[in-house]
C-alpha cells in the first residue's frame, strides 16, 4: 500500500475551513483570494502569477454569481469603516 500524503490534503482543506470562519470578518474578496492561493500551495507546480489570475477570476465570478446575481447577503469587503465609501463594500 502506498504512503498517504497528508500535506496536500492539509493545504486544500485548511483554507476552506478558514474561509468559513473568516468570511464575515474579511469578506468574500480577501477570503476567496486566500482560499485559492493557499490551496494552490498543495500543487508541486505552484506558480504565483497564474494562481493570482485564477484567484481574481474566481472571486469575480463568485461575487457576480452569488452577491449580484442571487442577492445572497455575503459581505464583499472587510468590515473596515474606510471601505464603506465604495458602493460595492456597503452592506
Amino acid at each position: 500500500m502506498d504512503k498517504f500524503h497528508w500535506k496536500p490534503v492539509f493545504w486544500v482543506l485548511f483554507p476552506i475551513v478558514l474561509f468559513g470562519i473568516l468570511l464575515k470578518i474579511l469578506g468574500m474578496i480577501v477570503s476567496g483570494m486566500m482560499v485559492v492561493v493557499v490551496s494552490s500551495i498543495a500543487s508541486e507546480e505552484f506558480k504565483l502569477k497564474p494562481v493570482l489570475l485564477l484567484a481574481v477570476g474566481l472571486v469575480t465570478f463568485c461575487s457576480l454569481a452569488f452577491v449580484a446575481g442571487l442577492k445572497l447577503p455575503i459581505p464583499l469587503c472587510p468590515a473596515l469603516d474606510f471601505l464603506e465609501q465604495f458602493a460595492m463594500c456597503r452592506s
